[in-house]
């Protein structure tokens, strides 16, 4: 399934609302292109943003925000992967849609590691005919301070027709300030793992 400044300064999409707003049906995750980072809404808007509802898809993303963040508090360095991981037994097939909130540099391995590690982990891609039972949604910002860079993630987990049936979230912080050129290829790729092996984890627990 996959088809992932300043002292005071924030940047970074929020998740939208409405997850399920409509939208045509989106290409496979090998071919994706990813996107260019859009303006971003500020920390305190995400701290008070409502809960998004879902509903089905047909058109583009609704603009209203999402609820606040409530991932693990920052690791104290970039997350870490590769290790061996054991496959899942799922029907379930993914693609992954445009991410939204970062560069086309730092947006390039994550999603590639994303489509590496699904079928490490026995999740078949959308394609070549075969439709996805879920869509993977991400949106990422980043907060910079004098010493660090902390990247924030998060993925909604969609049927096809746009209902929100699960969200991923997390933190990874990095050594200096400068926003997603401080981001090394090696901690988008570690939060791809994170993310599909969460996902992993959930349709284990019977969602898949």
């Amino acid at each position: 399934m996959l088809a992932l400044a300043s002292c005071t300064s924030a940047e970074g999409l929020i998740p939208p609302a409405d997850v399920g707003s409509s939208q045509q049906a989106m290409p496979a995750l090998s071919p994706m292109a990813p996107q260019a980072a859009a303006s971003q809404p500020d920390a305190q808007a995400l701290a008070a943003a409502p809960e998004p509802q879902s509903t089905a898809v047909a058109g583009s993303p609704a603009a209203t925000k999402p609820p606040a963040f409530a991932g693990p508090e920052p690791a104290a360095s970039p997350p870490q992967g590769g290790a061996a991981v054991p496959a899942v037994a799922t029907r379930s097939t993914i693609q992954v849609a445009p991410v939204t909130g970062s560069t086309p540099e730092a947006v390039a391995p994550l999603t590639q590691r994303l489509a590496a590690r699904a079928q490490e982990r026995g999740i078949a891609l959308a394609g070549n005919g075969s439709l996805p039972t879920h869509i993977l949604r991400g949106y990422l910002s980043q907060i910079s301070d004098a010493n660090s860079t902390t990247v924030i993630y998060v993925w909604d987990v969609v049927d096809p027709a746009g209902a929100r049936l699960h969200r991923i979230q997390g933190t990874a912080k990095v050594k200096g300030a400068g926003g997603w050129s401080a981001v090394s290829a090696k901690t988008m790729r570690a939060i791809a793992e994170r993310t599909i092996d969460d996902f992993a984890s959930w349709l284990s627990a019977g969602a898949g």
